[in-house]
């Protein structure tokens, strides 16, 4: 087993601040599943209050159900009210949900790549250092985000990034794919860093470190709970990066 770490990285409110990009997709898609046209003019506080929900979401689809919570005023002021609003849905209606989005996704960038792109930009202090470590084969991304969408993303900031080392996280949670990781590659301990804190516990592997990134689309009051997970800042992102010279 080698001696060495992993760092493993989420990709949506970690590497990439693709708040727009999912506010504009999901409420095209939220208007295309109600059979009707986006209005012509969104409401000035909408992003806004689409933001305040985003610490809530999982998965693509959730961000379409923020849109229709936001349509019909209902109020969200915790995981678990969000989690019952998924479930109530149930597989079908999420399902929808999630065609719905990766369809809106899908067209926006093939209408208009560069348009696109520009709704996703990368948070600054991640730039460089992915340039820097992008082909180190101790990085590894682990997101809900379909790796051909990372990876577009990524190249487009001259980011060169082994397509390999781009993990979908998909029907199982990201503490355990960080853990097939950890025994696949043959490493002794991981970093995992995501802005979701549901995403980081209960963590069952003494070898992972989670750390929750303060520069994400994080609660309040997750920094006050998050026992057992690491508050990480920019600073300390970069630390971990300068870890990897070694």
């Amino acid at each position: 087993m080698a001696s060495g770490f992993l760092l493993c990285l989420d990709f949506d409110g970690v590497i990439c601040d693709s708040a727009r990009e999912c506010f504009v997709s999901s409420w095209l898609a939220h208007h295309r599943l109600a059979g009707a046209p986006p209005p012509a003019v969104v409401p000035v506080d909408l992003y806004g209050r689409f933001r305040r929900l985003r610490p809530f979401i999982r998965s693509g689809p959730d961000y379409v159900l923020i849109q229709k919570l936001l349509a019909e005023g209902v109020e969200v002021e915790c995981q678990e009210a969000f989690d019952r609003r998924i479930a109530a849905l149930g597989t079908h209606g999420m399902g929808r949900m999630a065609a719905a989005f990766y369809a809106a996704r899908e067209e926006l960038l093939a209408d208009d790549r560069d348009y696109w792109l520009a709704l996703n930009p990368l948070f600054a202090h991640m730039r460089e250092p992915l340039a820097r470590f992008g082909g180190d084969r101790r990085v590894f991304i682990v997101s809900s985000k379909r790796p051909d969408f990372i990876l577009e993303i990524l190249s487009a900031n001259g980011i060169k990034f082994p397509a390999g080392r781009a993990v979908l996280a998909d029907r199982v949670s990201k503490l355990e794919v960080v853990e097939r990781l950890l025994e696949g590659e043959g490493f002794h301990r991981a970093w995992f860093i995501d802005d979701q804190i549901d995403h980081l516990r209960p963590n069952r592997c003494e070898r992972i470190y989670p750390m929750l990134a303060a520069w994400g689309y994080i609660r309040e009051e997750w920094r006050r709970t998050a026992h057992g997970v690491e508050l990480l800042d920019a600073a300390g992102m970069l630390e971990l990066f300068a870890r990897l010279r070694s």
